[in-house]
């Protein structure tokens, strides 16, 4: 359907948006004359378009984009003229039986010879005086010529001449102008008669259409990427199609088998143009288009074009389908591997064109399959597309979208009670009043051009695929079908749970009476082998069949789902069982001990120190699980006897290196690789029989308390009082500075750790310097001296002068050293700030 016509009458045309006719401010009332269409053009000149146009009493009411309203009166009702859905002109919802064009954007005949009229704004083709587009639009005759007075006239394209249809009283008529954008009005004025005309676009005006090329979510200007397009020839003149649908093909037609899609971005990006009126085509350099838009579309994706969640529009870039023009044929157009360029016509027919840039690539089939023969179920009473049913065909299922055409019909030898029919979607149906079995002939044409609908072809050579033009056969049964609900079951896993479980006694009773005992031995049960828990050990024959069914769960798998068995109790009966399991494991539980947590859900490190006597040689940080988990010598016994597999530890790393380490149940911290911040988790594990690996069905994370809490200390002044003291002078030139001796670094216990370790707490014979009892709580310290020619420390760790400084003489400026403690700790980002001190040897004691 290409174009409508539009009369007075008391219905609103087809598929335009109806507005609140409250709205009084937003509604003008203009007059059906010049004065009143000049007022409206220029509401169109002011790049507004008509969303609606629809029918009031004695005129049309039209609606524009900004949500304004028009109504033009002239005081005489007329009809509603429109296409079918057979193809035929519609009067007042009757068929005229005279048929509309068909063909899409072919330049229509010029119209007959009418009176000089006044000239309007563009217009359709008709009768002298309408200037506008070209086309075939049906109109009203005002009793020049051959075309009587007020009689409706439509073009007839077989015979090429225009056809006088009923009489219509209609002085205010809009027609669709055929392939474009628009309507065009006619009222006759109604002070002189005269018929006036003006253009009501019904889309904004497309200013530019440019290809582009969208891959891997990136837009490219500068043409479309290559679009490879299959077609096929007819072989023969033949027919096809059903009843009244039937089409006729002319040997060398082409056929299209697929349609693609390119991109093309259209301004201005602001209105949509999805659902507008424009007719896109593709266009050679030499005028010609084979290719046509069949279908616009707004370009979505989840992420943005360019850039790196739910589809959303991409403004001003749009999918256009793309198929051949039909009624093409070999000797008129054989499409050609070449660039085309994208073209639309405006509503006042001006044409848009792209670049050349638009790549097609045509390509010829020679050789395509047939369709096999398929069988599939069907519930009786219910109403079930066809297309549905061939695609879920028990055997091979139909894969329809590899057939360039194909519609359904019922074999002769059909039993009653089967109706096929069509739904609102335009989709074959089929239903059935009782269990029986229908033959379904699907009928279709090859990919390369071959009808197989049953009928005789002459031309047509079919001793290359199989010697007939038999169509395929769909075989659907139609069955009562019934679903019953069993009782579930629980699943639970341990280590040497086998993965086949017993159904429970009263499920298979239940089953086997709903089967009836005259119906065990015939009846056939499938089960759906995809799912992770299916039905299985059904028996190959008599009455004890279904007496040792099983659950056969898929290993490791955990959850709840609805088990399936279906049986086919006879052809025409089918009882769909449904049962309920949860598979599951025998979760351990982590019980917290009381104290041991704290309201951070932390846990505190052990400090174990190993000593002799009451002085401290090493030290350990560790926890023992079963101190803070009161459960868990369940969960080890678990893995004793064979409920889980194994416990592992995820324990956190510093770097690539774990920051201590686990060994039956206890945790011990790795003081070179510690953080302060430490955690792991306890994962328990199972792998039931035949599963490939363990799973992790219970876990939990344990975090430490920081090291900074745990492993307190004091770095600083001996006296807080006195402070540091950072600046020293020698007096004499073998002076011995103590510049250590103000600083002490003590541990948790307020004891001297460096510069010396309190004897009474470490055991200096295995920690012998001081550094040794630093290392063992991470900690370390660094002295730097500036000088280190002229300046030493002694064995008492007091700063003096080398040799060599104190052989210096007659020194011109003082000698000073700085002498740089750095205190580190090796697991926490932050450390004691560093004390820097100077120390001065002045220039009297170097004198000659």
């Amino acid at each position: 359907m290409l174009f409508g016509a539009l009369a007075l009458a008391t219905v609103t045309y087809v598929g335009c948006k109806d507005y609140d006719d409250d709205i009084d401010n937003l509604q003008t009332q203009i007059d059906a004359n010049a004065a009143g269409l000049a007022e409206l053009q220029a509401k169109v000149n002011a790049g507004n378009w008509v969303t609606d146009v629809k029918t009031i009493t004695g005129g049309f009411e039209i609606t524009f984009n900004n949500g304004n309203k028009y109504s033009i009166v002239n005081g005489k009702d007329g009809s509603v003229v429109k296409i079918g859905a057979n193809g035929n002109w519609f009067i007042d919802n009757v068929d005229t039986g005279k048929p509309a064009r068909g063909e899409k954007g072919e330049t229509g005949a010029t119209g007959p010879q009418g009176p000089q009229g006044e000239t309007g704004a563009t217009g359709p083709q008709g009768p002298q005086g309408l200037t506008g587009p070209a086309g075939k639009s049906p109109f009203i005759g005002d009793g020049t010529g051959e075309f009587e007075k007020d009689y409706w006239y439509f073009y007839d394209d077989a015979t090429d001449k225009w056809v006088k249809g009923d009489y219509s009283s209609a002085t205010v008529y809009a027609v669709q102008n055929e392939g474009l954008p628009s309507f065009t009005l006619h009222v006759k004025d109604k002070t002189t008669g005269t018929e006036l005309t003006t253009i009501l676009p019904t889309a904004a005006l497309i200013s530019s259409i440019e290809g582009v090329t969208i891959e891997n979510g990136k837009i490219t200007a500068g043409g479309t990427k290559e679009l490879k397009l299959s077609y096929a020839q007819c072989k023969a003149d033949f027919t096809f199609g059903m009843g009244d649908e039937k089409k006729e093909f002319k040997k060398n037609d082409l056929l299209i088998t697929n349609s693609g899609v390119l991109n093309a971005l259209i301004n201005p990006v602001g209105p949509d143009f999805t659902d507008s009126k424009y007719q896109i085509y593709l266009m050679n350099s030499q005028n010609e288009a084979n290719f046509v838009i069949s279908k616009i579309e707004q370009n979505k994706t989840a992420k943005p074009l360019t850039r790196a969640t739910e589809a959303k529009v991409n403004r001003g870039v749009y999918d256009l389908t793309v198929t051949l023009k039909d009624g093409l044929n070999l000797e008129n157009a054989l499409p050609a591997d070449e660039a085309y360029a994208f073209c639309t016509k405006d509503a006042w027919n001006n044409e848009i064109i792209s670049a050349y840039d638009v790549k097609i690539k045509p390509e010829a089939v020679t050789n395509a399959t047939k369709l096999a023969d398929a069988a599939v179920s069907a519930k009786v009473g219910e109403v079930q597309v066809l297309d549905d049913l061939a695609a879920a065909a028990t055997t091979t299922p139909m894969d329809l979208s590899t057939v360039y055409a194909y519609y359904y019909k019922l074999a002769a030898d059909a039993p009653e009670g089967v109706t096929l029919g069509t739904n609102e979607a335009g989709k074959q149906t089929i239903t059935s009043t009782k269990g029986q079995e229908a033959k379904v002939e699907v009928c279709y044409i090859t990919t390369n051009g071959i009808p197989f609908d049953g009928e005789a072809h002459e031309g047509i050579d079919y001793s290359s695929v199989g010697g007939s033009s038999a169509p395929a056969k769909l075989t659907v049964t139609f069955k009562q079908i019934e679903t019953k609900s069993l009782a579930a079951q629980t699943v639970v896993w341990n280590k040497s749970e086998k993965s086949d479980i017993v159904v429970s006694a009263a499920n298979i009773k239940a089953i086997k009476d709903a089967i009836t005992a005259a119906k065990l031995a015939s009846s056939t049960a499938t089960v759906n082998d995809g799912d992770k828990v299916k039905f299985s050990g059904i028996g190959v024959s008599g009455d004890t069949k279904y007496d040792d069914l099983k659950l056969t769960v898929a290993a490791a798998y955990k959850g709840t789902m609805e088990v399936v068995l279906t049986v086919d109790v006879d052809a025409t009966k089918q009882i769909i069982f449904k049962m309920p399991v949860t598979v599951d494991y025998k979760m351990p539980v982590f019980t917290k001990t009381s104290g041991m947590w704290t309201e951070d859900d932390e846990v505190s490190l052990l400090i174990n120190e190993t000593k002799n006597g009451d002085k401290i040689q090493s030290i350990s940080l560790e926890r023992e699980m079963g101190s803070i988990f009161t459960t868990w010598s369940a969960i080890t016994g678990g893995v004793t006897s064979g409920i889980y597999n194994s416990i592992t530890y995820a324990i956190d790393k510093n770097g690539e290196d774990p920051v201590g380490s686990e060994s039956d149940g206890k945790f011990t911290v790795d003081m070179d690789h510690a953080k302060d911040n430490m955690a792991l988790t306890v994962n328990v594990n199972c792998q039931p029989n035949d599963a490939a690996e363990p799973a992790s069905i219970a876990n939990q994370k344990v975090k430490f308390i920081s090291l900074s809490k745990l492993l307190t200390s004091t770095f600083g002044a001996t006296d807080a009082k006195k402070g540091i003291t950072t600046a020293y002078t020698a007096e004499t030139i073998d002076a011995e500075i103590d510049v250590l001796g103000d600083i002490v670094w003590k541990d948790r216990k307020g004891k001297n750790m460096w510069p010396t370790a309190n004897g009474e707490t470490y055991d200096t014979s295995v920690l012998t310097t001081a550094d040794d009892v630093l290392a063992l709580y991470g900690y370390s310290i660094k002295v730097e001296l500036s000088d280190k020619v002229y300046f030493k420390f002694d064995a008492n760790k007091k700063l003096k002068l080398t040799a060599d400084g104190k052989a210096l003489k007659g020194l011109v400026q003082d000698l000073v050293v700085t002498v740089t403690i750095t205190p580190s700790i090796s697991w926490s980002a932050t450390s004691p700030a560093a004390v820097v001190k100077t120390v001065t040897f002045p220039t009297a004691l170097f004198a000659d």
